[in-house]
């Protein structure tokens, strides 16, 4: 979805809820540098927002890596990031691989300590009445259950080597509204994972390095980590 789609949607929204016009302006960051020498994974980074994330954090100095299932469109998709890109082919929806890729990524890109939970499925199945359970399956294993044990695999890998680093889940307007169909079902339980999680997660000082451990704050010596 380029910018103007964007605004258009984000206006018929305001519009359709009845509130009062909401005049906007938008601006763009010019690259300065502000990611150099940080390692990002972004699933689901072949396409769409992905691939526009990938772009936005190559400009910045970053190196990347996008994963997704199919390796035609991650090889064209890096061949436009330029040199800082790289790919992996991934399914989020398989769990039982995420260490291997954790691993993986790590060796390809040296390190990394930011991890983008963007993949999603969305079926638009129009209303209850034409969810399968084929279908509700693929859309909860993807956009929630991959995202949820991926996330677990990475901060577990963070603490592993005692590393600071930044956790981002993409989520949706359909997360805020009552729905009955998996796609906003799934955006509606990662809005709630990062509420619930987020308290849980510190950044602990130990010896002047920082790392993240699952566990309640209890002390002034520990900060929110910017994992979440």
């Amino acid at each position: 979805m380029n910018l103007n789609n964007a605004l258009k949607k984000a206006a018929r929204f305001v519009l359709a809820a009845g509130q009062a016009p909401v005049h906007i302006t938008v601006g763009t960051v010019s690259p300065s540098g502000m990611l150099a020498g940080r390692h990002i994974v972004i699933t689901g980074g072949g396409s769409g927002i992905g691939l526009a994330m990938a772009r936005k954090f190559v400009s910045q100095g970053a190196s990347v890596l996008i994963a997704g299932r199919n390796k035609e469109k991650l090889e064209k998709a890096v061949s436009s990031l330029g040199g800082n890109a790289q790919y992996l082919v991934f399914d989020v929806s398989k769990v039982e691989n995420d260490c291997d890729f954790v691993v993986r990524a790590e060796s390809i890109l040296g390190g990394f300590d930011g991890l983008v939970c963007n993949a999603g499925l969305s079926l638009h199945e129009g209303d209850f009445r034409h969810v399968t359970p084929d279908k509700f399956d693929a859309q909860f294993n993807t956009n929630f259950r991959g995202a949820y044990f991926l996330a677990q695999t990475f901060l577990e890998h963070l603490e592993e080597h005692k590393r600071q680093g930044d956790l981002l889940f993409i989520s949706s307007e359909t997360a805020d509204h009552a729905v009955d169909i998996p796609y906003g079902l799934t955006k509606s339980a990662v809005n709630c994972l990062v509420g619930g999680a987020f308290p849980k997660i510190v950044c602990k000082r130990d010896s002047g390095q920082c790392h993240c451990s699952w566990c309640y704050c209890n002390g002034d010596d520990q900060k929110l980590c910017r994992c979440l």
